[in-house]
């Protein structure tokens, strides 16, 4: 066989190898997709992440998304078939920014989590979000958009609805958009009473606020000195209440500033309460006495002990979150683009 030939033979197999990893790996009748690699180092502790919703925070080649809203975009594993479920929060068709939550079944703590992109698919005009993303653990997320009504994302459909003078407006968040609430104007956002919001024992309750003043708030309680309340006081620094007594207080060391992005964990376990700032811990004790129910609806801020500040994705889930899982949540949310590469 000459050069030339083993040349082409070579040229060929090259070829045949990329065509065929393209077409055994296509998902849908997308046109494009791209690859995206979550370092191992990023997740935090030596254990695995199980169904564990990260933040895509990317930007794509607008041109090659075709639905506006961004709703011809998929995400699935590396395989580039098994399809991973999506939170789409946002999409800029100018810019091509994208927002969206994806839940992977495992965060490694020790192998890198590579996963793909697929877009460009005019045939798909509906939002493919699915609120399997958010598992039965959770039993609120909302990601502070705006609107009259705030959509819980989970599956328990726990809306809520905005009160105070002038409703709360929309503004920049540290995710995409945040509600910048007033407390001259009492604002707050009431979530009716559910057995999904009634919980006696475990619980994690996490939010990022940004505080404008010194004032210290309420900011997700289960009615009013009654059941759980995440709040902040004097300092201002984190509290967590209970039963509005039996109070776990975060040291003067951790006074907020305003004008500052804070992320905040609230957490009860079977052996007590932690409470972490920026995912860190400050403070536990051994209180695991439980919550009461109660039939009064939750709030986000509260008419009585308003925040004054922007508040950006409230969570609320029925179990007790590790430190490693808070710690690679706020790295993941902080800095989302070395995050992800």
């Amino acid at each position: 066989m000459t050069n030339l030939s083993i040349k082409y033979l070579f040229i060929s197999v090259a070829l045949f190898l990329g065509l065929s990893e393209i077409a055994i790996a296509q998902f849908g009748s997308f046109a494009e997709r791209k690859k995206f690699n979550i370092e191992s180092d990023s997740v935090n502790g030596a254990s695995d992440l199980i169904n564990f919703p990260v933040l895509v925070n990317v930007t794509l080649p607008s041109g090659d998304v075709e639905n506006a809203n961004g709703f011809d975009i998929a995400f699935t594993a590396t395989d580039g078939t098994t399809q991973l479920d999506h939170d789409l929060e946002s999409y800029d068709s100018g810019t091509g920014e994208l927002v969206a939550w994806v839940r992977f079944p495992s965060l490694s703590a020790t192998t890198d989590t590579q996963f793909y992109i697929y877009y460009g698919d005019s045939g798909i005009t509906t939002d493919q979000s699915t609120s399997d993303t958010w598992n039965s653990d959770y039993q609120l997320v909302m990601h502070m958009d705006g609107g009259a009504t705030e959509d819980d994302a989970t599956s328990n459909a726990n809306d809520g609805t905005e009160n105070g003078t002038g409703g709360i407006p929309t503004t920049a968040g540290i995710i995409g958009d945040g509600r910048d609430f007033e407390r001259g104007d009492s604002d707050f956002i009431s979530v009716p009473d559910d057995n999904s919001l009634d919980i006696t024992d475990e619980i994690t309750i996490s939010l990022w606020y940004n505080p404008e003043s010194t004032n210290a708030p309420d900011m997700v309680t289960k009615g009013t000195n009654t059941s759980y309340e995440a709040t902040i006081r004097g300092g201002p620094r984190m509290q967590f209440k209970k039963e509005g007594g039996s109070n776990l207080t975060a040291s003067t060391s951790f006074n907020l500033a305003t004008s500052t992005w804070y992320y905040l964990t609230y957490v009860q376990s079977t052996s007590g309460r932690t409470i972490y700032q920026n995912g860190v811990q400050v403070n536990s004790d051994l209180n695991s006495t439980a919550f009461s129910t109660n039939g009064d609806a939750l709030q986000i801020s509260r008419s009585g002990d308003a925040a004054d500040g922007i508040i950006d994705e409230v969570r609320i889930s029925d179990v007790d979150r590790s430190a490693d899982w808070i710690a690679t949540e706020y790295s993941n949310q902080l800095n989302p683009s070395t995050f992800i590469t």
